[in-house]
């Protein structure tokens, strides 16, 4: 099983349908998330770019996913960690948090090895 850690635009493009996640992975993600999912998605509609019953059908749908939502004590440690170990100049920039990944190669990414979990 590998686990990942989401945000909410991931957490937003998986109930949208556009992000499969398989079976074998774990999802986690700050509880912080589900609230700015629903933020993101009452202003989406807000703005008229989805019907007010669609946001809320993908709000069900984030109800519903198998995410472990996690508290701050629990991911404040990994963070601070990580961070650390990778020499970076904050705990929450999402462009040094979160590994690019480019879906037209095929394996593991040349950058693997220096990832916290391998």
């Amino acid at each position: 099983m590998t686990r990942f850690v989401i945000d909410c635009e991931t957490l937003l493009r998986i109930v949208a349908g556009e992000v499969d996640v398989a079976a074998e992975h774990q999802l986690v993600a700050p509880t912080l998330v589900r609230s700015q999912a629903l933020a993101a998605l009452y202003e989406s509609a807000r703005r008229g770019e989805l019907s007010a019953a669609e946001g809320i059908e993908r709000v069900t749908r984030i109800n519903s996913l198998k995410v472990r939502f996690l508290g701050d004590k629990v991911l404040q440690r990994t963070a601070w960690r990580v961070a650390d170990q990778l020499g970076w100049e904050t705990t929450s920039d999402p462009k040094q948090a979160y590994a690019p990944f480019d879906r037209s190669k095929r394996g593991r990414p040349e950058y693997w090895d220096r990832l916290p979990w391998a």
